[in-house]
């Protein structure tokens, strides 16, 4: 029988945040925190979705190498790990999604595709994350700026950065709120649609995963929502295939390429399936 070996340092960040969020029931927000709140939950949800997920994991559309970092870093604002690791996790859920190998597959339990993954060492090795894609993470990691932000203390520093500004504008209303209470929302609006957008919802497409789409998560998941129609075509910009289906993070990219902003952006039909 294998040994866990655990991850003590996130599991430690995991309880002081989730605990210090908790310091809500006591604190009363201002219209100052509930601003933070919301502004932050905003940038680092579509750090992750468009930023993260749709530009560095999946190259869904290209921009200006600044530009790119300045996503890369609102993605480092929701104190999920540094882009180069980020996108090779989750490369690895794409190539071995809900099978042997996913680090986050809720198929035997529900927790653990949602959080419980990340207590533990074996589910993130490093030595896999380096062989798969290898390349591609090679060349992610030649901007020395992406590179900075992941080692070590890398991604806490935006993330940091964020907590000073709550700090400065808010007061301990503005760090409890819109600082910590933040980070947890955020934290479970992404781990949401790796476990419930693997166990409950519509499969449209019969992709290789148990991947569905559970839109009443459109509150939270920024479009991420249709997570089968990502897993069916994952380079996809733009998540939908019916007129009715909202994706707030590709009507953003849609919006920036008509400004000239972003460019080669993948559509639906061009997108190879999953």
């Amino acid at each position: 029988m294998t040994t866990k070996k655990w991850d003590w340092p996130v599991i430690t960040i995991l309880v002081v945040i989730h605990g210090a969020a908790l310091a809500c029931i006591f604190v009363p927000p201002t219209p100052a925190a509930i601003a933070l709140l919301v502004t932050f939950f905003f940038l680092a949800g579509f750090g992750i979705t468009i930023g993260y997920h749709r530009l560095l994991s999946h190259h869904a559309f290209e921009c200006s190498p600044l530009q790119r970092r300045v996503w890369a870093t609102l993605g480092t604002t929701a104190l999920q790990g540094g882009p180069v690791f980020w996108v090779g996790l989750h490369r690895k859920h794409h190539q071995f999604g809900d099978k042997d190998g996913d680090p986050h597959s809720p198929r035997h339990r529900l927790l653990e595709g949602h959080m419980l993954w990340m207590t533990r060492l074996d589910s993130k090795s490093a030595a896999v994350l380096t062989a798969l894609n290898a390349k591609d993470l090679r060349e992610l990691s030649k901007d020395p700026y992406i590179r900075y932000l992941d080692p070590g203390f890398g991604p806490l520093i935006p993330w940091a950065a964020t907590l000073a500004v709550c700090a400065l504008v808010g007061g301990l209303p503005g760090v409890v709120w819109g600082g910590f209470l933040r980070t947890v929302l955020a934290w479970h609006a992404t781990w949401l649609v790796n476990s419930v957008g693997h166990r409950f919802g519509k499969r449209p497409y019969a992709t290789r995963d148990a991947s569905r789409n559970v839109w009443w998560l459109a509150p939270v998941a920024f479009g991420d929502q249709w997570h089968n129609n990502h897993h069916a075509r994952p380079a996809a910009a733009v998540l939908t295939d019916k007129w009715w289906q909202l994706d707030v993070s590709g009507l953003i990219i849609l919006g920036l390429e008509r400004l000239r902003l972003v460019r080669n952006v993948v559509r639906w039909k061009a997108a190879v399936r999953s």
